[in-house]
C-alpha cells in the first residue's frame, strides 16, 4: 500500500513536470518578443509552501516533538546571462519550514540549501519589462535539528528514533533537485537608451523546487534508520528579486 501511495505521488508529478515542458516549448516557439542580450544579477527572498511533510510529522508527533508546518521562507542569490533571448545561468539557496508549536521543551528546525543551473527563454518583452520560464537541475542537502531550548544539544537518534547514542544533534542528507518557474525583471532606474538599459532591475520568480529522491540520512557518516524516505522539502515559491544589470536590444 505505501509502495503504491509512493508511486502515485511521483505519478502526478512526472505529469506536472510533463505540463510545465509543453507550456515551455509553446512559449518559447511564440514570437511575441524581439530579440535582447546581457546579463542580471540578484539577491532573492519570499515565501514558500512545501508538499510531503506527513510521513516524518507523524514520526515527530508520535515522539512528542514539534511538526513541520507546509509554510517556509526561501532566500539567496543568483545571475543569468541572454544571448539573443536564450538564458543560462545559475542560483542558490537557503531554505527552512516554520515548526508547528514547540513540545518537550525542544525546538525541531527543518532546512535546507541547494543550487542549480539554469536555462530559460525570453517570451515576452517591452523596454521595461523581461519574462522568462526556466528550468533547473542541481542538488542540495536537507536537514532536522533538534535542540533544548535552553541551548543544549540534545541526542537526536536517541530521543528520536532511540538507536545507538551518537553526539549530534543534526540529522541530514544529500537532495537531487529541479526547479520549474516563470521570472519577471523590470527594468526600473538606471540609464536607458535606444541600444539598452544598464541599472536597477526588480522582479520576482514564481516555481516549484521538485526533489525527486535524496541519499540516506545521516548523523556525521554514520547511517541512521527509521526516518521516512518520503520526507522532501519539494515546494512551491514565490521570490521577489533585487538587483541590476545591463540589457541590449
Amino acid at each position: 500500500m505505501e509502495n503504491e501511495v509512493k508511486t502515485d505521488k511521483i505519478t502526478k508529478r512526472v505529469w506536472w513536470l510533463f505540463l510545465f515542458l509543453l507550456v515551455f516549448y509553446f512559449l518559447s516557439s511564440t514570437n511575441i518578443a524581439f530579440a535582447i542580450s546581457g546579463g542580471i544579477g540578484y539577491f532573492s527572498f519570499g515565501p514558500a509552501y512545501g508538499t510531503n511533510f506527513s510521513d516524518m510529522n507523524n514520526l515527530l508527533d508520535k515522539k512528542g516533538f514539534s511538526t513541520a508546518s507546509p509554510f517556509g521562507i526561501q532566500w539567496g542569490g543568483g545571475g543569468f546571462g541572454i544571448i539573443k533571448n536564450i538564458i543560462v545561468g545559475g542560483e542558490g539557496y537557503g531554505f527552512f519550514v516554520l515548526a508547528q508549536p514547540e513540545a518537550k521543551n525542544l525546538s525541531v528546525n527543518f532546512g535546507g540549501g541547494f543550487g542549480t543551473f539554469n536555462v530559460g527563454y525570453v517570451v515576452y518583452n517591452t523596454k521595461s519589462f523581461i519574462l522568462s520560464p526556466f528550468i533547473g537541475i542541481g542538488g542540495g542537502s536537507n536537514s532536522i535539528t533538534v535542540q533544548e531550548k535552553t541551548g543544549e544539544t540534545i541526542h537526536f537518534d536517541k530521543e528520536l528514533l532511540e538507536g545507538k547514542k551518537l553526539k549530534e544533534s543534526r540529522v541530514s542528507r544529500g537532495i537531487f533537485a529541479l526547479s520549474l518557474g516563470l521570472g519577471g525583471n523590470l527594468l526600473t532606474l538606471g540609464k536607458r537608451t535606444d541600444e539598452g538599459f544598464a541599472g536597477l532591475i526588480l522582479g520576482f520568480r514564481l516555481g516549484y523546487i521538485f526533489e525527486p529522491f535524496g541519499s540516506k540520512w545521516k548523523i556525521g557518516d554514520s547511517e541512521v534508520k527509521g526516518i521516512p524516505s518520503s520526507f522532501s522539502l519539494s515546494r512551491i515559491f514565490l521570490n521577489i528579486t533585487i538587483g541590476g544589470g545591463g540589457v541590449a536590444w
